[in-house]
């Protein structure tokens, strides 16, 4: 299961752009700062290189 925590509908919609699919548990954090993801899934995280131009926080 891919886990994702997004800040903004805009990260939301580079995210979903990125992967090219919308992760099973995709949810919305507002005490994240705008633009900030958070993923967890060791097979998406080889995606990141897409999200050029993002600060991306993987958690291990």
């Amino acid at each position: 299961m891919n886990m994702v925590g997004f800040a903004d509908e805009e990260t939301y919609k580079r995210v979903v752009r990125a992967l090219g699919y919308t992760p099973d548990n995709f949810k919305m954090n507002p005490h994240m700062p705008k633009g900030k993801v958070v993923l967890v899934d060791i097979d998406a995280l080889s995606e990141l290189l897409r999200l050029r131009g993002r600060e991306v926080f993987p958690i291990l």
